[in-house]
């Protein structure tokens, strides 16, 4: 079946062509979570919950100086992730663990979570293809997700989410019952004038205004618009 290799300036992730493929918003909630992390002396160690290949953490650990551990359900990813964890600039700081984020030890905690957890957006029940993939994602991922974020966070921690826009909004409504409120909002459309289509947010135990910041993906064309080059331009190639 062989391998994918996607080339970052300063690390390359590896990968079998049967997984989840890297993609622009996964590359976005990185981007976006590592420059907020950079330069944050308070966060020290970082879960990254479903980190499949490494991407979330490798981008978190070239601008971060904390521990970045993954998580990650499925081997063969899992043993991917290690690889380009110990290929990578940082790998003192990276550790890969193969396995189930619901049986780490309860006394293990973290200052910051990361996770871009599933969604189904082709596999919904009704016509009506929003609530359906809002519904679907959360009844089978949504409460697990938290309890695992909620057991695992410092107080006074912090966790970064990538999810449609759909489906944010009820994980959002999930993580308020769970005493976790949104403090930053990243929404994405793929150019001007399109729909909101994918959501990221930084959630914390402390209720504030939420910050709130839209970009476009793409500008004139297809040129990458001047707010996602300002946001990338350390990690893609060509930029």
């Amino acid at each position: 079946m062989g391998n994918h290799y996607f080339k970052f300036k300063q690390f390359t992730i590896h990968q079998d062509r049967t997984a989840m493929k890297v993609c622009t918003d996964a590359c976005l909630q990185g981007a976006y979570t590592a420059h907020y992390l950079g330069g944050r002396t308070d966060v020290k160690q970082v879960l990254d919950i479903g980190t499949g290949t490494g991407l979330l953490s490798l981008m978190g650990a070239q601008q971060s100086n904390a521990h970045f551990t993954g998580i990650e359900l499925d081997r063969q990813a899992c043993m991917q992730a290690t690889e380009n964890f110990n290929a990578s600039p940082w790998k003192a700081r990276l550790t890969a663990i193969c396995g189930d984020a619901r049986a780490l030890e309860s006394n293990t905690l973290f200052d910051f979570i990361l996770t871009n957890p599933p969604f189904y957006e082709d596999d919904l029940k009704s016509g009506d293809a929003q609530r359906n993939q809002a519904m679907h994602a959360t009844q089978l991922r949504f409460p697990a997700l938290l309890q695992v974020i909620r057991k695992h966070l410092k107080p006074g921690g912090q966790c970064s989410v990538l999810l449609p826009a759909a489906p944010f909004g009820v994980f959002k409504a999930l993580a308020e019952g769970q005493g976790l409120y949104l403090q930053k909002l990243l929404q994405v459309r793929h150019r001007e004038g399109h729909p909101l289509f994918r959501s990221i947010g930084i959630f914390g135990d402390t209720q504030v205004e939420t910050e709130v910041q839209e970009m476009a993906i793409h500008g004139e064309g297809q040129q990458y618009s001047p707010a996602f080059t300002d946001l990338l331009k350390d990690y893609y190639l060509y930029l």
